[in-house]
């Protein structure tokens, strides 16, 4: 049967060629009402625009004449305070004090303001507010090369650039410094931010709501680029961009920053190498002549309206047919949280592509995207919020993917993008970068802000029948490899399935079965280490780690073994396991048992609940119990993990921060956490006897412990100096090669027999 014919009967669809007769005449009517409607409006119209952009250039002109008033005030005003300082130092260079002559009061400057002094040699001498901790010199900037190569003491205006003490892009404003005999000493200078050159010029009434402010050096280098709630910036294109993109009579151009069609007029700064620029938005100057436009379209709309509702009501049926079909494609290959593609959808795009004879190898990219912490943000604020953190993730990635990109929400926290391009990988690879750049960027939740971390893996077409499914299959191998580095980093990741990953997996698979097995036949032990009183000598404790003789030449250390159980999601299995095993010895122990686990041992599990499962089973008594957390401050925002420690703790068990290293210590972590003591790495104890800065924040730890009433607890103590150092602190705890397990019993040499237990 043909398109366009009745089922049974052959005739032409009668009522198709009346409705397309019909959509067809109403069509036709409307646009020569529409032709005459607008030719009368466009006359009336073009005149009306021709005044309204005129006055609106002229505006921008008068704007432009009264910032360079403005800016020469500014910069008199700072020549004037860059002088002060100056003429101090001029005078008595061996006596002159930056802070104290600001802080003195003897200056004011504005609180954005960095003051430095620069020898002759270009090391920074002294700066405001700003304290120097090492040797910074300045002598490659273009203002200290300036003063130095001319004998002139006139005031420079430099171009920005990133300081070196503040780390902030500023202004620089200097003057030479003059020694004796008029020699070169070095310059004075004046750090301001972008924003400070249009502050208080800056306003609706200025320039509107979406105007902005320029400065330029007269070689055409931006000073500064400032607009109503944005922060204002020092980098873009210089004048030349802009000369080049405006009209030389109408001033109209296309913005090179935001690409929005602007007004653009200018003025030099008198005195100053300087050009004050502004540029107004077109929209918003011409928004007059929109709302007077208003009234020459209500006839047009009028007779527009009439001829919509005659057209609906003929379209009304097949409209619905329409709403029908497309609802239903969209319930079939749309997320209905994020309203991104689904996996269905992805899935068969990737197929479709496949289906086509010859397929390139690399002519497709698929990257799956996992979002690290967000169990965190469901377990503090629900589920709800975690519904609202997907619609914003998808927004962001749907904003960042270019038309050619599809962007699909395939699971709970993982999306996925797909690249078809000549070159997918080398495009993936962007995408990928451009995305890690977007998650820099927080997230507002419920007047808060996260930022979320991404784990990313990328995997390229390959030649095979089952292309498709090895496509999907080897980017989520790539995923988990991100994942398991952005564990460890803490920060986004990326990574390209290769060959040599697929083999990792297939290690990782042959580890994650031999350490099962090990478990259950009991075959990894403790190791015990003393835990000595250092001020009284005293046995203290006994500290369990783990070590597993795998072979005789692969024995793996307690840090290796919770390392390969994170990679093969063991974790809370091998953490469990040690604590039994640890707390099981009570009986035969002449001293408490310590035992340290990761924090994520911690999070994965309920250790209250465990710890209460031994005193069931094992008979163990939690007053004897000492536990450490490594990377104690993982657990900050868990909170149900804290309650669970908080319990614990309240029932007598002592819990440590354990093997701080000094880069993951936070005062947080005493004040959020049920802690009885802090247990101080042993690397970071060896790097304190070498490292002023490691022994200063050794020493700051240590003091805030005693003073908060905290053991200090210290692994790997291996010197009588060290030892020495330690009772120069109360209620400090040690353990190491210094305090060999033989010098007090045997305990630790004569394991007992392994039971068995339910971890």
């Amino acid at each position: 049967m043909n398109r366009g014919q009745v089922p049974g009967t052959g005739a032409p669809d009668a009522f198709a060629r009346r409705y397309i007769s019909t959509r067809h005449r109403i069509l036709t009517v409307g646009a020569l009402l529409c032709v005459l409607t607008s030719v009368s409006i466009l006359l009336a119209a073009a005149n009306e625009w021709r005044n309204t952009y005129a006055s609106a250039y002229r505006t921008a002109q008068v704007i432009a004449k009264s910032y360079a008033v403005h800016l020469a005030k500014v910069f008199a005003t700072t020549d004037a305070l860059t002088g002060v300082i100056r003429y101090e130092y001029d005078r008595s260079p061996e006596t002159f004090h930056l802070r104290s002559l600001i802080d003195g009061s003897a200056l004011t400057f504005d609180s954005a303001a960095q003051i430095t002094i620069v020898g002759a040699d270009g090391l920074v001498l002294q700066t405001w507010p700003h304290k120097i901790n090492n040797s910074i010199y300045l002598n490659d900037r273009p203002h200290f090369i300036f003063h130095k190569n001319n004998s002139a003491t006139g005031f420079f205006i430099g171009a920005p650039v990133k300081g070196r003490v503040s780390g902030y892009v500023t202004i620089q404003f200097t003057r030479r410094l003059v020694g004796r005999a008029g020699k070169f000493a070095g310059v004075v200078v004046t750090s301001e931010r972008p924003e400070f050159l249009s502050a208080g010029f800056l306003s609706r009434a200025s320039v509107g709501e979406h105007g902005a402010l320029l400065a330029f050096l007269n070689d055409g280098v931006l000073l500064s680029r400032a607009e109503l709630n944005v922060q204002a910036t020092a980098t873009g294109p210089g004048l030349n961009a802009y000369l080049e993109a405006s009209g030389t009579s109408s001033g109209e151009l296309v913005d090179p920053i935001d690409r929005s069609t602007r007004i653009f007029a200018r003025a030099p700064v008198d005195g100053y190498p300087v050009v004050a620029a502004v540029a107004l938005s077109k929209a918003e100057a011409m928004a007059p002549f929109r709302a007077h436009l208003y009234v020459y379209v209500v006839f047009a709309l009028v007779v527009l309206g009439i001829l919509l509702g005659a057209t609906v009501l003929a379209l009304r049926h097949a409209r619905k047919l329409i709403l029908a079909e497309e609802e239903m494609r969209k319930l079939a290959s749309t997320d209905p949280l994020t309203d991104l593609e689904n996996r269905r959808s992805l899935r068969a795009a990737i197929d479709t592509h496949c289906s086509r004879v010859p397929v390139a190898a690399n002519s497709l990219a698929l990257l799956t995207l996992d979002l690290r912490e967000f169990g965190r943000v469901n377990d503090l604020l629900g589920q709800d919020a975690g519904d609202a953190l997907l619609r914003l993730v998808a927004d962001r990635l749907r904003g960042i993917a270019a038309t050619d990109v599809r962007v699909a929400r395939v699971g709970g926290d993982e999306f996925s993008l797909l690249v078809d391009d000549k070159d997918a990988l080398a495009r993936a690879l962007g995408v990928a970068r451009i995305v890690v750049e977007a998650f820099e960027r927080a997230f507002g939740l419920r007047g808060h802000a996260y930022l979320m971390k991404v784990a990313i893996g990328i995997a390229t077409l390959e030649r095979s029948v089952a292309a498709g499914s090895e496509l999907w299959r080897n980017a989520n191998r790539a995923m988990s490899d991100a994942k398991r580095a952005a564990a460890s980093s803490g920060e986004s990741e990326v990574r390209i399935y290769s060959e040599a990953m697929a083999h990792q997996l297939d290690r990782d698979d042959d580890d994650f079965r031999a350490l099962l097995l090990a478990m259950e036949r009991r075959e990894i032990r403790l190791h015990y280490e003393p835990i000595v009183d250092i001020s009284t000598g005293r046995l203290s404790a006994w500290c369990g780690s783990l070590v597993w003789e795998r072979a005789s030449d692969d024995v793996r250390t307690m840090s290796e073994l919770h390392g390969l159980a994170n990679r093969t999601d063991l974790s809370f299995r091998l953490g469990t396991y040690q604590l039994a095993e640890a707390y099981s010895r009570q009986d035969s122990a002449c001293a408490p048992i310590y035992s340290a686990i990761p924090a994520a041992v911690a999070l994965q599990g309920d250790l209250d609940n465990f710890i209460e499962h031994l005193e069931e089973t094992r008979g163990i008594r939690r007053r004897n119990i000492r536990l450490g957390i490594l990377n104690a401050g993982e657990l900050i925002g868990h909170q149900r993990t804290v309650e669970s420690l908080r319990r614990l703790h309240s029932q007598g068990a002592e819990i440590f921060a354990a093997g701080i290293t000094g880069d993951d210590w936070s005062i947080s972590i005493v004040r959020l956490l049920p802690l009885t003591g802090v247990e101080i790495g042993s690397r970071f104890l060896s790097a304190a006897s070498q490292d002023k800065v490691a022994e200063s924040m050794l020493l700051g730890i240590m003091t805030t412990c005693s003073e908060l009433s905290l053991r200090i607890q210290v692994s790997g103590l291996d010197s009588q100096q060290q030892c020495d150092f330690l009772r120069s602190f109360s209620n400090v705890l040690a353990y190491g090669k210094l305090y060999p397990a033989a010098v007090f019993n045997d305990f630790a040499d004569n394991p007992m027999e392994s039971r068995g237990h339910d971890s």
